[in-house]
């Protein structure tokens, strides 16, 4: 049977513990003082002083201790989730880069792929403005998973705004779809 270690605070990285009330938000700073992840403990005892610590030993308090371990274990593995769906998408994808730029030079629109912070997968966006969202629109409502009887389905974000721009979001799942079969047009 594997042994499980506490996984450490990483090099030159922070935790703030900040109470408020009975309460104490725990946050992850990394060596640029940027937060990476936030917690919370209770029980608190009053007169608690806001305070940083570099390594979980400098927290005497055993709970609060548990609560910064906690968070140390929650960023990595939202880290690991990040890296296999990062991955998940590559595989899936192996030649996402050509047909990124297939995109943008077929429909004059900005073509990126970004973060959902909260889900951790991949997102494929467009945007389009003056001529390109004619394009971009017609390039959608083609691709056979754009609409249901109801609309565009879950994971198909499109918006418009005041100047009559257009974008499209696509989530991991309907961009890998949508790039599959975009490989495949002419």
């Amino acid at each position: 049977m594997a042994t499980s270690y506490p996984k450490p605070l990483p090099d030159q990285w922070t935790i703030l513990l900040h109470p408020i009330l009975n309460l104490t938000i725990l946050t992850l700073l990394d060596a640029d003082n940027t937060q990476r992840q936030i917690g919370f403990h209770s029980s608190t005892p009053p007169g608690t002083s806001e305070r940083t610590v570099s390594a979980l030993d400098q927290i005497t308090e055993t709970g609060l201790r548990a609560s910064a371990q906690e968070l140390i274990d929650t960023f990595y593995a939202r880290t690991a989730q990040a890296q296999a769906n990062s991955a998940a998408f590559s595989a899936a994808v192996p030649d996402q880069r050509s047909l990124l730029d297939r995109l943008r030079a077929e429909t004059s629109c900005l073509v990126s792929l970004d973060i959902d912070d909260e889900a951790l997968t991949i997102v494929l966006k467009f945007v389009a403005e003056g001529p390109a969202t004619a394009i971009l629109y017609a390039l959608i409502a083609s691709w056979p998973g754009s609409n249901t009887s109801e609309g565009p389905p879950a994971g198909v974000l499109q918006s418009r705004d005041d100047h009559g721009g257009l974008t499209v979001h696509l989530d991991q799942a309907r961009a890998q779809q949508f790039l599959t079969w975009y490989r495949d047009q002419p």
